[in-house]
């Protein structure tokens, strides 16, 4: 328990005097105006009503955004620290939780009110994947339960599907001789992502080609793919080096040179390989998921 208090002190003293912010930038289009549930550009549905519910209950002050987000993303690192120590040592879990808590490149995420469905999002599906890895018999009520936790982090942000990859990646990995809840799950992520598709559809909510705020967004999909290994190689350099960050990224690669696109492949490829290699020679689970993860 001191570890986690550890946690909340320090989010509190480096996030803290986030609260006393105002709004900027789309804040101040989404949140000073009178706001409804279903007023979204993207099909969000849990993340809008959780902002339009915080609106109505406290108006358009900017502190209680601040606040939950900012609690969000504290029990998120406590999260994080207790599904690592399913698989580290408390200390190592505590620097992880901790890195995840202060790393830079999540400020914006914490601090600006507009971001708050990643705080939202990550919370959710990190409930869900906890939920399989804490389990030791997935009963089918239990995967149920835990993969409609992973389809309402779904309805807060799309990016919410690599929870559903993690999971598969973790049955896979860890309970490949149950191969009844490998299916189960399989059977049941099927039958909700369709759902979920078939609701997006129904109502109007797909992404259409050419629309959006940022470059990258009107470009076409070939061009999209092709930014990949450079989009890779910018995370890595932030997740490491940490600096000159920007709350938007406006590049996009249109033509593809040696150094914008061949070499970031090239070494993503090799580094990609290596650690297949070594996780089949080695036999190491754990070092398995967690690359896939990260």
């Amino acid at each position: 328990m001191k570890k986690v208090w550890i946690i909340i002190f320090l989010g509190l003293l480096i996030y803290g005097f986030s609260l006393f912010n105002g709004f900027v930038w789309d804040d101040e289009v989404v949140f000073q105006n009178s706001i409804s549930p279903f007023d979204s550009t993207y099909y969000r549905p849990v993340t809008s009503v959780i902002r339009s519910t915080i609106y109505n209950i406290f108006g358009p002050r900017p502190f209680f955004f601040h606040f939950f987000q900012l609690i969000f993303h504290i029990v998120t690192a406590v999260f994080i620290y207790y599904l690592f120590k399913r698989f580290f040592k408390e200390t190592l879990s505590l620097i992880l939780a901790l890195i995840f808590l202060v790393h830079p490149a999540n400020v914006e995420a914490v601090s600006f009110a507009s971001a708050m469905q990643e705080v939202l999002f990550t919370l959710t599906g990190l409930t869900g994947l906890y939920l399989f890895i804490s389990s030791k018999n997935l009963s089918i009520a239990k995967i149920f339960l835990s993969t409609v936790i992973l389809l309402i982090a779904l309805l807060m942000k799309e990016t919410a599907i690599v929870f559903f990859v993690l999971v598969f990646c973790y049955l896979f990995l860890f309970k490949k001789n149950k191969q009844n809840v490998l299916i189960n799950y399989s059977i049941l992520i099927v039958i909700l992502l369709m759902t979920y598709l078939l609701v997006r559809i129904s109502g109007g909510n797909l992404y259409i080609h050419g629309q959006g705020l940022f470059p990258i967004m009107r470009v076409s999909f070939i061009t999209r793919l092709m930014n990949i290994p450079l989009i890779i190689k910018y995370y890595l350099g932030m997740f490491f080096f940490p600096i000159n960050l920007a709350i938007a990224q406006h590049w996009v690669i249109k033509l593809p040179s040696f150094i914008n696109f061949f070499l970031p492949l090239i070494l993503e490829v090799l580094l990609f390989l290596t650690a297949v290699i070594y996780s089949l020679k080695k036999k190491d689970k754990i070092f398995a998921f967690f690359f896939l993860w990260f």
